[in-house]
């Protein structure tokens, strides 16, 4: 799943770019229909979160915010989705097949949707409007990021790979997964709320809108209902197979 995703930066970011213009008016067009439907929250998720705010008496500052949303969005998305992976795999040996192949599939259908439909993210948006004013997206991201650039050497990646969102779709996955096979209440909480955390994340860093999070449930959906439909029929195919030869052996 790495592998997919690297590759597909490796040719966008180095190679192949998408085009800019296509990319930014596939995102005016996402936040156009929020808007329209009434639920284009996001900048005022960002402006909100972005201020300072007091929580049960400490004061959570900005910085504060942008460090916690950059470390969940930079690390968790790796070494969470890693540490589940490695879990399922110890202890839940005969589930990890399953896993695998769903994640897999998910990120094949999500670049396929980069190449169909390659967008940019919020940050990267220009020409948006909020609450009849032009607004723009807060990069938070830029730091990390960085210029794409090392050491004078490019080392790009695709920057319009917005819808669908990868890391909200990892989230979910990882989170089922949890919610699925462990036991003790307290873990599968956590596991309920981690994409949740994820999708707040991706907003306040501006990197996805909720369409792309929507987008990659419905990665996840697809791919999961492939791999079971396919798990299902070679299941069936094995025991048809299998009748005849216990029937043999009987006689």
């Amino acid at each position: 799943m790495v592998l997919v995703d690297a590759g597909n930066d490796i040719f966008r970011g180095n190679i192949h770019p998408a085009n800019a213009t296509d990319a930014i008016n596939n995102a005016r067009q996402v936040a156009g229909f929020e808007a329209a439907h009434g639920f284009f929250v996001e900048p005022a998720v960002q402006q909100f979160l972005l201020h300072t705010q007091t929580l049960l008496g400490p004061i959570i500052t900005p910085s504060d915010i942008v460090r916690l949303a950059n470390g969940v969005y930079g690390f968790a998305h790796i070494f969470v989705t890693l540490f589940v992976a490695a879990w399922i795999y110890a202890c839940h040996r005969d589930r990890f097949p399953l896993v695998r192949n769903v994640m897999i599939l998910t990120n094949a259908l999500a670049v396929i949707a980069y190449e169909v439909f390659p967008m940019a993210p919020p940050r990267l948006t220009t020409g948006l409007m909020f609450q009849h004013h032009s607004f723009h997206f807060q990069d938070t991201m830029q730091h990390i990021i960085g210029s794409g650039k090392l050491n004078g050497i490019p080392i790009g990646y695709n920057a319009y790979s917005a819808m669908p969102s990868a890391h909200a779709a990892w989230a979910l996955i990882m989170g089922l997964c949890v919610l699925w096979l462990a036991r003790n209440p307290l873990v599968r909480i956590l596991g309920a709320l981690y994409p949740v955390l994820m999708v707040l994340t991706i907003v306040v860093t501006g990197n996805h809108y909720l369409l792309d999070a929507a987008g990659g449930a419905l990665a996840v959906g697809l791919a999961s209902g492939t791999v079971l439909g396919l798990s299902a029929l070679l299941g069936s195919i094995h025991r048809a197979g299998s009748a005849p030869q216990r029937v043999a052996r009987a006689a």
